[in-house]
């Protein structure tokens, strides 16, 4: 019973210790209106999960739901230079980084086309 007891408030000092701390870096819209492209660094605190992530969200205009994840990336080295959005016309968003690995990517959401590239260095 001791070691259940001191192995549960162990795990509940750890998870109290953890923190993230969410950082918009760029909001860009669509060039009709319609949609709202969000780029951001979240900042992983906390032992075994510290970290910097950076991502892209997609939201449209005028709606209360959570914004859409269409880019996840891993950045060591995160600068907000790092990562970047461009809409070419309003259904085709372009997204470039620098010094990231890639966890998740979308290609097309609500019609709009996700296209990715590395920036040079």
């Amino acid at each position: 019973m001791r070691i259940i007891l001191t192995v549960t408030l162990l795990s509940l000092c750890l998870i109290a210790c953890s923190d993230t701390q969410r950082t918009t870096l760029a909001t860009t819209p669509s060039p009709d209106g319609h949609w709202v492209a969000h780029v951001y660094r979240e900042q992983h605190f906390g032992p075994g999960t510290a970290g910097v992530i950076g991502g892209v969200t997609l939201q449209r205009i005028g709606d209360d739901t959570a914004p859409i994840e269409v880019l996840t990336v891993e950045q060591p080295n995160a600068r907000p230079d790092h990562l970047q959005i461009r809409w070419r016309d309003p259904a085709h968003l372009e997204l470039r980084y620098r010094d990231a690995t890639v966890d998740f990517q979308a290609v097309k959401y609500a019609g709009i086309e996700i296209a990715m590239s590395e920036l040079p260095r």
